[in-house]
């Protein structure tokens, strides 16, 4: 073991100083010579002891070579969404959930399907058929689709479409003109998502439709429960009237 005065350290022998370690009854100063000497200063005697030691130079390095690869992979997955939706191809969320409205509730609506309309406003509790207002409907019905009208949930999202002719959304067969308290929407619903050029018809796989809001950007794919959910209460309206 080697010992020198503070005072020859300090004019005799270069050292980078590393860390300082403070404890309440002693300083201690770590320094390091190339990575692979080290002396620690004790303040009491002023002497510094050298021993040799190996600096936790592959930890550090493993930890950096970490954070290169974690960086790399979100650059990869940035840019392969980026791609994605950029071909116009539908991006499925895995973080968080996407909605193509969230209006906050309903206190109207209409559904427009091939050139008929048919209109349900709120009258307190009780959903009323405009075109007959004395009419009984399916409150429970009409109900929970007021709800998903409301917040209905995307599959996916196209980022950059192509023309809505493509999807079925330039003159759609159906769509909703829905009302709440604050503002107005209007929802359109288009074609069946074709896998391979050909409709999903597989009974694995539900059906997808494209869908939009009026005046939107964004083109989304849905599932089948709004189209299901409405074709129950045209059902029930088109029975009023026989």
């Amino acid at each position: 073991m080697l010992s020198i005065s503070l005072e020859n350290l300090r004019k005799n022998v270069m050292f980078q100083t590393q860390f300082f370690h403070i404890s309440p009854i002693k300083l201690y100063v770590t320094v390091q010579d190339g990575g692979k000497r080290c002396a620690v200063l004790n303040c009491y005697n002023h002497t510094v002891n050298f021993r040799r030691i190996q600096f936790m130079k592959k930890r550090t390095a493993a930890r950096l070579g970490l954070i290169i690869i974690f960086a790399a992979a979100c650059m990869f997955s940035l840019f392969s969404s980026m791609h994605g939706a950029a071909s116009g191809s539908p991006q499925e969320s895995h973080l968080l959930p996407v909605y193509v409205t969230d209006l906050g509730d309903v206190s109207g609506f209409s559904i427009i399907e091939n050139g008929s309309r048919f209109t349900l406003i709120q009258e307190g509790d009780v959903w009323q058929l405009a075109q007959a207002p004395d009419q009984e409907i399916d409150q429970e019905m009409i109900r929970e689709l007021a709800e998903l009208l409301s917040k209905l949930p995307a599959q996916s999202m196209i980022r950059e479409p192509e023309d809505l002719d493509f999807y079925g959304l330039a003159d759609p067969a159906l769509s909703f003109e829905i009302t709440t308290a604050e503002s107005t929407a209007a929802l359109l619903v288009g074609d069946e998502v074709s896998h391979s050029g050909l409709a999903s018809s597989s009974s694995s796989e539900l059906p997808q439709y494209y869908a939009s809001l009026s005046g939107g950007t964004l083109v989304y794919t849905i599932g089948p429960k709004l189209l299901q959910l409405t074709d129950q209460v045209l059902q029930g309206i088109s029975a009023l009237h026989k």
